[in-house]
């Protein structure tokens, strides 16, 4: 039976909390850099320094006790948990973004209202 990381990153919160803002901010990072397959170029999408990037990850790894990313100095490939996690995290990540009218999308068009009276 292969190791379902998604799986297991949704048990540990279900039975204890759910996902903190730093898990999620985490998978949305672990996301960009499994995209690019570069800290650099996932740090240039996000705004992020290459260095916060990896800092962020190493965390993700130590919550879930999995290694996510094999590094070098040259490269980043994935590890089998690595592929299988953007298959249990990625859609609902992407809907989030893609969908208008909902997530957090929905709100860019309706501006704030402050009384002053």
């Amino acid at each position: 039976m292969p190791f379902d990381v998604a799986n297991r990153a949704r048990t540990r919160h279900h039975l204890a909390m759910p996902p903190s803002r730093t898990d999620l901010a985490d998978f949305s990072y672990f996301l960009a850099i499994a995209r690019h397959r570069s800290f650099r170029r996932a740090g240039l999408e996000l705004g992020v320094s290459a260095s916060a990037l990896s800092h962020s990850l190493k965390g993700l790894e130590g919550r879930l006790g999995v290694r996510l990313l094999n590094r070098t100095n040259r490269s980043v490939t994935l590890t089998a948990a690595g592929e299988e996690l953007p298959g249990g995290i990625g859609a609902p990540f992407a809907a989030i973004g893609e969908r208008p009218g909902s997530g957090a999308g929905c709100f860019n068009n309706h501006p704030t209202r402050r009384s002053s009276e």
